[in-house]
């Protein structure tokens, strides 16, 4: 039967071919119509939502009971004594820092009394060596000289003229001239070129330059350089050194 099936399709033209795939497609799809329309039901059954079932939570007839309260602990004597030793070092040492802070500020505080009066003394002595400058120095005459080496019985002074050799004697400084006045050159400097000087006499201060006139007694500043001043008073000059403060 099966070799007359294969005979049959293979006597078959194309065409027959197409058109028996057609009808049984065909065929196929109106089986599946009829199968639908029957297995469709009449009236739709709607679906019920069901309600979950609360469960009530059941009242305790017993009260609440409270939170066992801590056991105060009791210390043994030994601990006792440990924690009172603990405590006194530790106030012993507090003490002991704040005294130490104490001695810190007072000696902070007396290193600066120090230095203030350090100061104050600096400045005292400054002063002291500018007003001992001003002073005008004192004039020996050749007499009061004499009278130094010669002794109250008319013989020389064999003191002063054992102890000091003749060669080491200075000479006495040289005597002013009784229209000049003792000036003293305080501070020299140099400004843009220009020298300037300060001097003193008798507590004053003056500050002069080249070719100003000193009121006092009419001098001429004529030169000031590193050294000192020349002053100059009608054909007279004189040189006034620089005296150095320590």
């Amino acid at each position: 039967m099966t070799a007359n099936r294969k005979q049959l399709l293979s006597s078959m033209s194309t065409r027959q071919k197409v058109t028996v795939v057609v009808f049984i497609l065909v065929l196929l799809f109106l089986l599946w119509q009829i199968y639908a329309l029957l297995a469709t039901p009449s009236s739709p059954s709607t679906p019920v939502n069901k309600v979950p079932a609360v469960v009530m939570p059941t009242l305790q007839n017993s009260a609440p009971q409270s939170a066992p309260l801590p056991r105060p602990s009791v210390l043994t004597p030994q601990e006792a004594a440990i924690q009172q030793m603990q405590q006194e070092t530790e106030s012993k040492y507090l003490t002991a820092l704040n005294e130490l802070q104490m001695l810190r500020i007072v000696r902070d505080i007396a290193e600066t009394n120090k230095a203030i009066m350090s100061a104050k003394l600096d400045t005292l002595t400054a002063e002291k060596s500018i007003v001992d400058l001003l002073k005008p120095p004192p004039v020996v005459t050749p007499g009061a000289y004499a009278q130094t080496l010669i002794t109250p019985t008319g013989g020389v002074n064999s003191t002063t003229a054992t102890t000091t050799p003749p060669l080491n004697i200075a000479p006495p400084p040289p005597t002013l001239q009784a229209n000049e006045l003792p000036y003293t050159v305080i501070s020299v400097s140099q400004l843009q070129y220009r020298w300037g000087a300060v001097l003193g006499l008798q507590g004053n201060l003056y500050s002069v330059q080249v070719g100003d006139v000193l009121p006092m007694d009419q001098s001429r500043v004529v030169s000031i350089d590193k050294g000192g001043v020349i002053l100059e008073k009608g054909a007279l000059r004189r040189r006034i050194s620089l005296v150095p403060i320590i």
